[in-house]
């Protein structure tokens, strides 16, 4: 029966090499640990069964180094035991370690009188059975102590071995069987097989908590960072609306000195007023479109839009900073170009206008080459997709070849000691390039240092209607004429436009503007005023600000909508919003609002709305 014991012993010895060696279990280093005990635990029951089998010594010639075996193999069981306990369950409570330590002085004794003063080991069983009952007690008190539920595989394998150790040793006293060893084999058998069992579940149960409790972890993370971005989208679009709001006050004021003045003094400092503020507006636009497409939250509007018009507002807006450096703008536009193509026109705008900028910027001399062309995507004549191929062509300071790895990375400015007097945040081309990205677009550059740079983009776009945007350049110089040529300010005479906002400063900037155009302005200065007149009067446009306290702009556009009996029922409705974070446009539109304006006023954008 002992050597049967031994063999079963000895295949679960196998086991737990095995198992701990896993990679499962090595990622847990107490239950690798644990397993590592139990081992020295099954080996030394292993000698302790054999050598008192009462055969071996037909193997081994000396009886005593059979007996000398069996004793001291019994002594360490208790201590290999206890820290198989302790690691696998208690690793903090150091009163294993001590009982450990009492059995390893009673061995060391025990081994000492043996060999200097021919002891008795036999005298020493009392103790070694003495710490095996403390043994069993620690443990129940442990599990009790720690309020500790076992596995049903930990209670059958401890009730197994703790009912046969104590067999065991009554049997040995009591001289009820011979060897009492038997016993406690079968014990020993039964709990390391369910202890092996118990720690390939436990660790199979534990990867699965620890895979719960990692996916719990990333999702708080997440939604962490995604808070963490709405709040710094929040911020943004709040510092926006603070920093906009005094902004506008100083460019209107300056507009209407500028539109006032004779005075050629005067006239130089508004201008540069001007173009200080426009910088900073640029500066603050930068920031929040970086920050929106960092967040994710940048989403492209695919609509219906007219090429020619997207062309219009470019050369409108760089025309004058060209003709202000004295640069010549050449246009190159493809005249079988498609008029009505699909697509996000703001970005497509934005892309083109940046590098445009960017051109006029580092060009001191020389001309600025603005490209459209476009080249089929597939061969297919059925196939409404082009690729819409913008080039910006320059004569202006270049860039080094080992610069243009960093060209798109943000906050970057390249050549710092020649361009530092060039104003900017280093954030244009990494927005352009990331942009592009966004709608699935390629962008390259070509640069000789000193001579100029070509700046090409690859955009998608899909025909909406095949007719051509034509001679494109003889109806720009036309447009120019009409444009420059007249000094004169569209007039409104006789329309009524009502104004709201919180902010006394606003309020008389936009009005001194309107009445430029000849409109009659009445103003309130807080939404619930507003409503008491707009019930009762009716205006041609309303134009409101929407952060405002008690009933904000929206509020009371969707008054005025619903209420059908009030005079300003059907009234177009503008908010004027210092908030122009991406993608403002398109929510206000949704909410119900007729158009978009931001702070600072611009007075063009203003009049074509007009």
């Amino acid at each position: 029966n002992n050597f049967i014991v031994c063999g079963v012993a000895l295949m679960l010895i196998v086991l737990n090499f095995v198992v701990g060696r896993s990679s499962a279990l090595m990622s847990r280093m107490q239950g690798a640990d644990s397993l590592h005990w139990l081992s020295m635990f099954l080996t030394a029951a292993i000698v302790y069964l054999a050598m008192d089998t009462g055969c071996m010594e037909i193997f081994v010639g000396k009886a005593s180094f059979v007996f000398w075996c069996n004793s001291i193999s019994l002594m360490v069981l208790p201590m290999l035991f206890v820290m198989y306990t302790k690691h696998a369950f208690f690793p903090l409570h150091l009163r294993y370690d001590l009982l450990a330590f009492i059995n390893f002085l009673v061995l060391l004794c025990t081994i000492v009188g043996y060999v200097f003063f021919s002891y008795d080991i036999t005298k020493s069983y009392m103790f070694i059975h003495m710490i095996i009952g403390t043994g069993i007690a620690l443990c129940a008190m442990s599990f009790i102590q720690e309020r500790y539920v076992p596995a049903i595989e930990v209670i059958i394998g401890y009730m197994a071995i703790f009912v046969m150790a104590i067999a065991s040793v009554v049997t040995y006293w009591k001289n009820i069987m011979f060897p009492a060893s038997t016993i406690f084999g079968y014990g020993l058998v039964i709990y390391s097989m369910f202890m092996l069992i118990w720690s390939i579940r436990s660790t199979s149960e534990l990867k699965r908590t620890r895979d719960e409790m990692d996916k719990a972890r990333i999702q708080r993370e997440k939604e962490a960072a995604e808070e963490a971005s709405e709040q710094k989208s929040k911020f943004l679009s709040h510092m926006s609306h603070e920093i906009r709001t005094p902004l506008n006050a100083v460019l209107g004021m300056n507009e209407l000195i500028m539109r006032e003045s004779k005075d050629e003094n005067i006239l130089k400092y508004s201008e540069n007023i001007q173009t200080a503020g426009k910088t900073l507006l640029a500066i603050i636009n930068d920031v929040l479109d970086f920050s929106k497409i960092e967040t994710g939250k940048m989403e492209l509007v695919i609509a219906k839009y007219s090429l020619s018009n997207v062309l219009d507002d470019i050369v409108m807006i760089v025309d004058q900073r060209i003709r202000d450096k004295k640069l010549e703008l050449i246009l190159d536009i493809d005249e079988s170009l498609p008029n009505m193509l699909k697509g996000d026109e703001n970005r497509i705008k934005q892309i083109i206008i940046n590098l445009m900028t960017n051109a006029v910027k580092y060009t001191s001399t020389g001309w600025i080459k603005f490209s459209v062309k476009k080249i089929k995507k597939t061969q297919f004549l059925d196939d409404d997709e082009i690729m819409l191929i913008i080039k910006v062509e320059d004569t202006g300071i270049g860039i080094r070849q080992e610069d243009l790895p960093k060209l798109f990375s943000e906050f970057e400015r390249l050549d710092r000691l020649k361009n530092r007097s060039i104003e900017g945040t280093g954030l244009g081309l990494s927005i352009t390039s990331k942009l592009v990205d966004l709608m699935r677009g390629e962008i390259s550059v070509e640069s000789e240092y000193g001579k100029g740079s070509v700046f090409t983009v690859r955009i998608p776009q899909t025909i909406e209607a095949y007719k051509t945007i034509g001679e494109y350049r003889e109806s720009v110089k036309k447009k120019n004429t009409d444009t420059y040529d007249s000094e004169d300010i569209p007039s409104f005479k006789g329309s009524r436009v009502y104004v709201v906002d919180d902010n006394e400063m606003n309020l008389d900037v936009i009005a001194s503007i309107l009445e430029l155009l000849d409109i009659e302005v009445s103003q309130a200065s807080g939404a619930k005023m507003a409503i008491e007149q707009l019930d009762k009067e009716r205006f041609d446009l309303i134009l409101t600000d929407d952060m405002m306290p008690e009933i904000n702009g929206t509020e009371l556009m969707q008054y005025l909508r619903s209420n059908k009996e009030g005079a300003s029922y059907g009234t177009p409705i503008i908010v004027l919003t210092a908030n122009a974070v991406a993608g403002a446009r398109d929510e206000y539109i949704k909410k119900g609002f007729d158009e978009y304006m931001t702070k600072p006023i611009d007075i063009d954008m203003l009049q074509k709305i007009l």
